[in-house]
């Protein structure tokens, strides 16, 4: 049994119910997420050197010494990328992606085609 569609293709008539609907799919599989996030957002984690904590009475290190021996140490902190919530930003993005463009013609699809970022291709229709 083939699956029902979401939506038909994007038209000025139906836009309304377009992007309610196709919200409301995105929500129901769990990949609306990718609508609200860039990849680096959702991915990214915080580390901070030893001596301070996460909240979660855990201390973080990086793994490196103090500048000076004897000194307190500087608040110093990197980004990362959380290589488990990258995967699954990935997959989810291609379904949506795929999902979107199946149901909008060629010109929509034109005009979104120039973001890299599913989010911003969403916010510009």
């Amino acid at each position: 049994m083939a699956k029902k569609r979401p939506v038909d293709i994007l038209t000025r008539e139906n836009w309304r119910e377009w992007f309610k609907l196709l919200e409301l799919h995105f929500i129901g599989e769990g990949l609306d997420f990718v609508l609200h996030n860039t990849e680096e957002e959702y991915c990214a984690y915080l580390t901070v050197r030893s001596g301070l904590s996460t909240g979660a009475n855990t201390p973080v290190t990086d793994g490196k010494e103090p500048e000076r021996p004897g000194e307190p140490e500087k608040l110093a902190s990197r980004k990362g990328m959380n290589i488990e919530k990258q995967q699954k930003f990935r997959k989810a993005a291609a379904k949506v992606l795929y999902t979107m463009s199946i149901y909008l013609d060629s010109i929509d699809n034109d005009l979104i085609d120039e973001f890299s970022q599913i989010n911003k291709k969403w916010h510009r229709l």
